[in-house]
């Protein structure tokens, strides 16, 4: 019998923790989900285009859904569900904003995410709801499109107006890094294009041109006499006392020949300048790199980004009072 209980406290304890996720809506992907169908199909149109504008610019997600009744949970509850079921914003921005209108219940509830708090607050979200006269639309169930329409409107547009400023601060801060960087990359094309026209110019300069080999240098001679060491001859020494008489002479006939005459003709060859010698230029070759342009998203695409793993609030929000 114990047995039999558990299982059954169990099984109630299962129905009551999945009640919440089927009793949520599914979501179709868009930015408008009228399943309560009070809505015409031309205030649709718009609110899909704008909320995809929206999300293209900023990565914000701004959804209306229309129920008719929540089964049971409260308008808090069920927004805070759905909120976090479908992701709704950015991962890490937590920036998405929900409006549940539940017809039969004649309540609505506008939840914001996390990371947007302190710009769409609550304070924002009690004068949008008290401008567009949200409490007279639930209870007599008038101007839908109107009322819903400038309620969405009105929370893009601050939206929009906060992540314009955010960007404009971030190119002013960011505006004098390109220019200098801009300045660096100008610089080494400039100088990667003179080095390329010199090294062209070089090349054509050298087309045609003969290589040539070094001449050996000539040996010189050299000219001058190269003079005998002096001999020392010893003569006879005579004696002191003895005269000294001359030899006979005899008559001779001298004849004299006239010898011919050579005269040496010494060339000296100076060395010739150095030869041209041919030098070899190395031509870098420029260094590119393509750039690539992020593609924009189509503007005619009305699809949201579904919400697994998106943004996610911790509650709060306005509704009926």
């Amino acid at each position: 019998m114990k047995k039999y209980m558990t299982i059954l406290i169990c099984l109630f304890i299962f129905i009551i923790m999945i009640t919440p996720i089927q009793a949520i809506v599914e979501d179709n992907g868009q930015y408008c989900n009228d399943s309560a169908g009070i809505l015409s199909s031309s205030t649709i149109s718009k609110i899909n285009e704008r909320g995809a504008s929206l999300e293209r610019q900023s990565g914000a997600q701004v959804v209306v859904v229309t129920v008719k009744t929540t089964e049971g949970l409260s308008a808090s509850d069920y927004a805070y569900e759905l909120f976090n079921s479908w992701g709704l914003g950015d991962k890490d921005k937590n920036n998405g904003v929900l409006i549940l209108i539940v017809t039969e219940q004649k309540d609505y509830w506008i939840m914001q995410g996390d990371g947007i708090k302190s710009i769409v607050s609550d304070s924002f979200l009690a004068n949008v709801v008290y401008n567009y006269e949200f409490n007279d639309m639930v209870d007599y169930g008038n101007n839908y499109d109107t009322r819903i329409e400038g309620a969405f409107n009105s929370i893009c547009s601050k939206l929009d107006n906060y992540y314009y400023s955010i960007s404009k601060e971030t190119v002013q801060l960011t505006y004098p890094i390109k220019v200098f960087l801009s300045a660096i990359w100008g610089g080494i094309v400039i100088l990667l294009a003179y080095r390329i026209k010199k090294n062209k110019n070089a090349l054509k300069k050298l087309e045609g041109a003969e290589i040539l080999e070094e001449p050996k240098k000539p040996s010189v001679i050299s000219t001058e006499k190269v003079k005998a060491p002096k001999v020392k001859k010893s003569e006879p020494k005579r004696p002191v006392n003895e005269r000294q008489t001359p030899p006979p002479v005899t008559p001779t006939t001298i004849i004299y020949e006239e010898a011919p005459r050579y005269t040496s003709k010494l060339v000296v060859k100076s060395s010739s300048p150095s030869p041209r010698r041919r030098s070899s230029t190395r031509v870098s070759s420029p260094i590119s790199k393509p750039v690539s342009k992020p593609s924009s998203p189509s503007s005619s695409s009305v699809s949201r980004s579904r919400g697994s793993g998106g943004g996610r609030s911790s509650g709060g929000g306005v509704g009926r009072h």
